[in-house]
């Protein structure tokens, strides 16, 4: 496969290459899609809590897409500032499940982010993984497409108020974690899945506009906001969450889903010459 990449990028303009491939090849990644990483030297400063812990990190080794830090400073802040805070009104530590751990950096810097008191899991398939396992920082082994697994893990560390796929980046290996694990999400928790290109490619099972993707699944999760407005019917595989998700977030490769149980809306009007 590299051989034919490199191959074809000698023989045809990039712009020409990638034309030529979505005719022939749709469900791959285009030409000229960098996996390189940039030194942390040449990222531009960022003063959030979680970059500047990135820039510090002297660990294990964690790979992300530079967007996501921002993405993550952004959006951790209600659940850090929910548990962390001087007004902090939880009487336990939160609870954070990582799927993938790869080099076990990621698991590292969230024990950091959210606090010494934090309870982090971290699952894998790969049975090495499981001498990164730090004070304060679980790893199981274990597949994200194994219900029963999950479940078993859910009764040691109890309910997760994050959960952060990185694993397979397969959309059927996702769906089936999401199903498995939505349930137990804490309320006002939050579920995040990471490098959502893969949803577009073939090599991982999936492919644009594939139902088997996670991201035409979080699509159907969308609609479950709006079932109210429309008599159609929700998707079987969406409609155990038809009143439990609040919010569906995307950015570039994330996919971030809110839990809280929805109310039946109503109107409110404010000042003169009403109804």
């Amino acid at each position: 496969m590299d051989f034919v990449k490199k191959f074809f990028k000698l023989i045809f303009p990039v712009k020409f290459a990638n034309w030529l491939r979505v005719r022939l090849a749709p469900n791959n990644p285009p030409f000229g899609f960098d996996f390189t990483y940039l030194q942390r030297e040449k990222l531009s400063p960022n003063s959030g809590p979680l970059n500047n812990l990135l820039m510090r990190h002297d660990g294990s080794f964690i790979g992300k897409w530079v967007h996501y830090i921002e993405i993550y400073d952004e959006i951790l802040v209600e659940l850090r500032d929910r548990f962390l805070g001087e007004n902090d009104s939880n009487s336990r530590p939160i609870r954070i499940l990582e799927i993938g751990v790869s080099k076990g950096g990621s698991l590292e810097i969230w024990k950091k982010y959210f606090g010494k008191d934090s309870i982090v899991y971290g699952i894998d398939v790969d049975p090495e993984c499981a001498k990164l396992e730090l004070d304060g920082v679980n790893i199981r082994i274990g597949s994200q497409s194994d219900p029963v697994f999950l479940e078993k893990l859910i009764l040691e560390m109890g309910k997760p108020d994050l959960i952060i796929d990185d694993g397979s980046h397969r959309g059927n290996h996702q769906q089936i974690s999401f199903t498995t694990l939505w349930p137990y999400l804490e309320e006002g928790g939050m579920y995040i899945v990471e490098d959502l290109a893969t949803s577009y490619w073939g090599e991982y099972g999936d492919g644009y506009r594939k139902k088997s993707s996670f991201i035409e699944f979080s699509k159907e999760l969308v609609d479950t906001l709006h079932v109210r407005y429309t008599r159609h019917r929700l998707p079987k595989r969406v409609r155990f969450v038809q009143t439990s998700v609040h919010s569906v977030s995307f950015y570039d490769q994330i996919a971030v889903i809110k839990k809280k149980q929805r109310m039946e809306p109503k109107r409110v009007g404010f000042g003169i010459g009403g109804p």
